[in-house]
């Protein structure tokens, strides 16, 4: 995001007044994985927690000793000598989601390791054994573009031991919500700060989509001299933009004619990162029935809105309205400020804010007919264990790719990776590959067509069980350069022309 696109135009959207019809049925949708737990059950909210098996094929149930309660009382951890270990979640191309994943300490060791989020790095975990009883929590909102999402872990080093407590999915609302993902930008939440409220959390079902609004975050809320003001007796329209839920709206802080309200952003790191920010009003107090409520809004002392009449703006009273400004510049320096006009009779009004930090978009999967081509693999020579994007962020173990914008598989090397099977046809999807090592294996049948590799420089197959004839194509790949085939049952003649070859090793 360029500097010069700090502040973009506030996106603001009054709707009619609606009934609130609590969600009390089976979550739509939802999959929430206890990792590492044995059995199903549901929490306190109504949500139904399962286990992870099925969502992921490596690591270690754990139980900790912690005295946390489900679902972070458990945990899977993956020892296993490979890059990354990933879950896979069911999803809906083109459609809205947010992913929550979290972690408690365990108490048997240290570990550094990344978490990413399909293609993208999302975050580096950091813990110490027995060091904190507090989870990491990270909330990440994106559009997908295949029926799947990755949520994997990379170690940081040989030594470390990736690990996840919990693992969240909750569909949105495609169609009004954070509309910003459509652009394939990603939001990671900083928080949802609920003001007036006196309930630490609210979260589903009064929230359908399971955010977590919370009523005391330092730095943000409760601001100093502030009124709370609470409507429960009476409906506001929650049906807004990103659909604030209707008991968050009902409740806020106000202030005192003529004081402004000032956020300092220390809770945000000094470095300058782009945010996106959603402001949630409405007039929800008996006072602005016969009194004015006006004022603007500042971002880092520049004024971004004026003239915020609530009620006029929204359409009357207890109606909700929402100004968000989805590229924002900040820092731990900055402020947002609600300052009242002069002329106005009451001050300040503040139901709800969001803040999230703002990804550029997220680089592509890997091209459609490697990944599918590469699934084959993994189902003929027994590696279905190997889960998420082959390339990206951090690629298979055995497979390099190149940095196309769509990333292409370049390198198959599994070597000596004692694998079974036979080679599957597939292969020949692999138009990009210029390096082909499956030697040193226990792979049988005949070397299937790879004709189409037009680009593969070297292809090792030696020390097999393969039989079958020498295939005359291998003479027909122009960018050859070795090919090693003893060591196995193939029999027939060799293709002169491979014999003839001065530009190819061959054995």
């Amino acid at each position: 995001m360029s500097p010069c696109q700090q502040i973009i135009v506030a996106m603001i959207m009054p709707l009619v007044l609606c009934v609130y019809v609590p969600l009390t049925r089976a979550q739509p949708g939802f999959v929430s994985i206890d990792c590492g737990s044995s059995t199903t059950y549901n929490d306190t909210n109504g949500i139904t927690w399962v286990p992870d098996t099925g969502y992921t094929f490596t690591g270690r149930n754990y139980v900790t000793n912690s005295t946390t309660t489900n679902p972070l009382h458990n945990l899977r951890y993956f020892p296993e000598n490979r890059d990354k270990n990933c879950y896979v979640l069911p999803a809906t191309p083109n459609n809205f989601y947010m992913v929550r994943v979290s972690f408690l300490y365990p108490d048997f060791l240290n570990s550094s390791f990344r978490l990413e989020m399909e293609a993208q790095l999302a975050a580096t975990i950091t813990f110490q054994a027995n060091s904190s009883t507090i989870p990491q929590v990270y909330e990440a909102y994106l559009s997908t573009t295949r029926d799947t999402i990755y949520v994997c872990l990379a170690r940081s080093t040989t030594a470390d031991v990736p690990f996840m407590s919990s693992l969240e999915l909750r569909p949105l609302d495609t169609n009004n919500m954070y509309k910003i993902l459509a652009q394939g930008n990603y939001l990671y939440n900083n928080f949802h700060a609920n003001f007036g409220s006196p309930t630490p959390i609210i979260r589903y079902p009064d929230d359908p989509y399971d955010r977590q609004w919370k009523n005391n975050i330092p730095g943000v809320n409760p601001i100093s001299n502030q009124l709370a003001i609470n409507t429960t007796s009476v409906f506001v329209d929650f049906n807004h933009w990103n659909k604030v839920p209707e008991i968050v709206m009902q409740t806020a802080d106000s202030w005192p004619k003529g004081q402004s309200v000032t956020i300092t952003n220390s809770f945000l790191p000094d470095n300058n990162n782009n945010y996106y920010i959603a402001f949630d009003f409405a007039e929800i107090s008996p006072e602005a029935e016969n009194q004015s409520r006006s004022f603007s809004l500042a971002l880092n002392d520049r004024t971004v809105t004026n003239n915020i009449f609530v009620a006029n703006l929204a359409g009357g009273m207890y109606v909700a309205y929402e100004l968000y400004y989805p590229d924002v510049l900040l820092n731990s320096t900055g402020t947002m400020k609600l300052n009242p006009d002069p002329t106005s009779q009451l001050g300040p009004i503040l139901n709800a804010l969001e803040l999230f930090v703002l990804t550029d978009p997220a680089p592509n999967r890997t091209f459609l007919a490697d990944v599918l081509a590469i699934e084959s693999v993994k189902e003929s020579l027994n590696l279905t264990s190997w889960t998420g994007d082959p390339c990206v962020y951090t690629p298979y173990d055995w497979i390099k790719c190149n940095n196309d914008i769509i990333p292409r598989v370049i390198t198959v090397d599994l070597s000596n990776y004692n694998s079974m099977g036979i080679l599957p046809e597939a292969l020949n999807n692999l138009t990009a590959l210029t390096k082909l090592w499956l030697n040193n294996n226990s792979l049988r049948g005949p070397i299937p067509n790879l004709s189409a590799l037009t680009n593969l420089q070297s292809l090792r197959l030696e020390d097999n069980i393969l039989t079958g004839d020498i295939p005359t194509w291998l003479t027909s790949l122009p960018s050859l350069q070795e090919l090693l085939l003893s060591n196995n049952s193939l029999a027939g003649p060799i293709p002169p022309a491979l014999l003839k070859n001065t530009n190819l090793t061959f054995e």
